[in-house]
């Protein structure tokens, strides 16, 4: 069967406003040896209409594949199924790509010699800037390393999300790598982290290629996540976490993993306080926190924080559950 370059897969939920400007965006890359597969995850709106009439004037090139809705993890995975790709590119339906940002990235020579593409990306409403188009390649796994753990958001260098980036089709297969269906939040965060832990390089193309676009409606949003589902998926991304640390980070592991761990305590901190969370689920949430084996270690290693960091460490580690429940209450007040 003939062997498609690039396999672009887009999970689609009731996406009718903006899946047309999406799947139009890689239609107008114009290069060749391209498939764009659509998983329409149970859509209630025009969706399926619309994919319909792509499928149908893009024989070959547009192909859906319509599901009950199991979320975005099965869809993308469904897509992983299907793709006959060389590599694997992740877009979302909100979001999509600049011209010419596919030729950009087959046109460079050494492509084939990496185990991963990453693009780098801007928001919608910012303005788009052209003065930082490079490409860096990476084979150090100190390097590599030191890459990973900025931050993507001032870096524009999209780290914890499958989007952005191409993925080698065959190293995925190869480890049965897939998006964990069991959650709806941080599932991408869990590909994306154990897909670094078996590459041995990566090329960086940055610029303004991808252009992604921060939706109320999602599920990352403060407030809106199931704050138990969202503890519960913290969790099993600092597991991850913690073998990509001890895999490229050596010395630097228990400054990573606390930095990851004060990050967890304010986002469950921000959810509890701006959705109006039962105490129920506040306490069981932070049961989750204060019991989990990476938290209880790393909460307790010397401390070189600011004292704001300090202070939550030290709440963390004394598993001090009443001055959480008055900090969610400031929170409320302040936001």
């Amino acid at each position: 069967m003939f062997q498609k370059t690039i396999s672009i897969i887009i999970p689609v939920y009731n996406g009718e406003k903006r899946i047309r400007y999406c799947i139009d965006s890689i239609i107008n890359q114009k290069v060749p040896n391209v498939e764009i597969i659509v998983v329409n995850d149970g859509s209630t709106d025009k969706t399926a209409q619309i994919l319909a009439s792509y499928s149908s004037r893009y024989k070959g090139l547009v192909k859906v594949f319509s599901q009950e809705n199991k979320g975005v993890s099965s869809a993308r995975n469904k897509g992983i199924e299907l793709a006959l790709g060389n590599w694997i590119m992740f877009v979302d339906v909100d979001d999509y790509l600049e011209p010419n940002t596919l030729k950009r990235i087959i046109e460079y020579k050494k492509l084939n010699d990496f185990d991963l593409i990453i693009a780098g990306f801007y928001l919608k409403d910012e303005v788009r800037d052209t003065s930082k188009y490079k490409i860096q390649e990476f084979h150090d796994r100190k390097d590599i390393g030191n890459l990973l753990i900025q931050d993507q958001w001032t870096q524009h260098i999209p780290l914890k999300v499958p989007s952005g980036k191409l993925f080698k089709t065959e190293l995925i297969k190869k480890l049965k790598l897939k998006f964990n269906e069991n959650f709806s939040i941080a599932e991408d965060t869990m590909f994306v982290t154990e897909y670094y832990m078996h590459i041995q390089n990566l090329v960086y193309f940055c610029g303004p290629f991808y252009v992604y676009w921060r939706s109320v409606n999602s599920l990352s949003t403060i407030g809106i996540a199931d704050l138990v589902e969202l503890t519960k998926a913290r969790m099993e991304v600092l597991k991850i976490q913690k073998k990509f640390a001890q895999y490229y980070l050596d010395e630097s592991v228990d400054t990573y993993m606390k930095e990851n761990i004060i990050d967890d305590y304010k986002t469950i901190v921000l959810n509890a306080a701006k959705g109006n969370k039962k105490v129920k689920d506040i306490n069981e949430s932070l049961n989750l926190f204060f019991n989990d084996v990476n938290v209880k270690k790393y909460a307790r290693m010397p401390s070189k924080e600011t004292f704001l960091e300090k202070v939550i460490l030290k709440i963390i580690k004394l598993r001090l559950y009443m001055l959480v429940k008055i900090m969610i209450k400031l929170v409320k007040i302040m936001y």
